[in-house]
């Protein structure tokens, strides 16, 4: 009697198998497909009958150790998410690490992580059976056909073979970085099957800048959406891409930085008094960085010169960092810090920069980012 894995992992390498030369008319298979049914009648597999993904273990009914040592590939397959449908959700090469007997059971420890620890069939797990010859060949066509899945999915493909999806989905190479046009790939099976509604473009916005990227999709009247993306700066080429997953006459505007806060046209809020928001500025979010008025000036030349700022802003500036200077008499423009220091007399910090200051105290320094790396563009 044969496994029930067999006929079912069968059936699945037969649709991938080339009709290449004629085979018997009695049978109606190509020659390819008599080999691989001849070869699968005399092939052998361990059934599966539990799975630990975190533990990254199979288990096997009864002693299997000795056909799994350490260091072995094992081949799973026969596995699928739903029953019957051989997908091969878990199927693969799993290079074994450990091999256990527990309660009469093989438990074989791989070091490859297993994609689903529940799936409707379980498969089977090839062992090291070099007496079974028939079996070996079996294992070998298995072997350049996962190669041939492999290379023909999106997830896995590289090279040429990724221009086949690509051609599929209607966007030629847009990058010589294969991870960049897989990602732009994606994007565009997402703008191809998109309805405009909101979950979708949730969906392709999140796939696009990734699980840590925060998505605040706002969907306002008068059909316009705003959509911001929080954490992630989104590469220009993908802008204009970004705006077709929208419905027709549906008007987009889109925001994006790198800072874990929402972006404000402006500097930072200060609520400890330590910067000075310009009047008008919004109080929510993160903008530019801070503004500090001018209380005095140090005159002198390239290297002689300084600012001092009210309060202690130590902690708040870097030396080796650009200041800019907005609103004086004879100092705009943009300084280099040198060094800082904090006179706690007259509560004031010192900021030494490298360039000239001329006379008048008047004006703000703005820091240009408050060290958290805020930058942010609208499309």
């Amino acid at each position: 009697m044969l496994a029930r894995w067999i006929p079912q992992h069968f059936a699945r390498m037969l649709r991938l198998l080339p009709g290449q030369f004629p085979g018997d008319p009695r049978e109606g298979d190509s020659g390819w497909q008599q080999i691989v049914r001849a070869l699968a009648h005399a092939g052998g597999g361990d059934a599966i009958t539990a799975i630990d993904a975190t533990a990254r273990t199979f288990t096997l009914a009864d002693d299997q150790t000795a056909r799994f040592p350490v260091g072995f590939l094992a081949e799973c397959g026969g596995s699928s998410a739903i029953p019957r449908a051989i997908d091969g959700v878990n199927d693969g090469r799993y290079t074994v690490t450990a091999v256990a007997l527990v309660a009469g059971s093989a438990v074989v420890t791989v070091a490859e992580a297993i994609p689903s620890a529940a799936p409707g069939d379980l498969g089977y797990l090839r062992g090291d059976d070099t007496a079974a010859v028939v079996a070996y060949g079996l294992q070998q066509i298995e072997e350049v056909l996962f190669d041939l899945r492999n290379l023909l999915t999106l997830r896995r493909a590289t090279g040429r073979a990724l221009e086949v999806p690509g051609e599929i989905l209607g966007l030629v190479r847009t990058s010589t970085d294969d991870e960049v046009y897989r990602a732009d790939l994606y994007l565009q099976a997402a703008i191809n099957h998109s309805r405009g509604t909101i979950e979708q473009i949730n969906a392709a916005a999140q796939g696009m800048a990734g699980p840590a990227a925060v998505i605040l999709l706002l969907e306002h009247p008068l059909a316009r959406i705003f959509l911001h993306v929080i954490g992630y700066l989104v590469p220009p080429a993908t802008r204009a891409r970004l705006r077709r997953i929208k419905a027709g006459g549906v008007a987009m505007d889109l925001i994006g930085g790198d800072m874990a806060v929402p972006f404000v046209f402006g500097y930072d809020m200060d609520a400890a008094g330590v910067g000075a928001d310009p009047p008008g500025e919004d109080p929510d979010g993160e903008g530019f960085g801070e503004a500090y008025p001018i209380v005095a000036v140090l005159v002198g030349g390239a290297g002689a010169g300084a600012f001092y700022v009210a309060n202690d802003c130590t902690a708040a500036l870097v030396a080796g960092d650009p200041l800019t200077v907005v609103g004086s008499t004879n100092n705009d423009g943009t300084k280099t810090i040198v060094t800082l220091t904090y006179e706690a007399g007259p509560v004031r910090t010192r900021i030494d920069v490298a360039e000239a200051v001329l006379a008048v105290a008047d004006g703000q320094v703005l820091d240009g980012g408050d060290g958290s790396g805020d930058f942010c563009e609208v499309w």
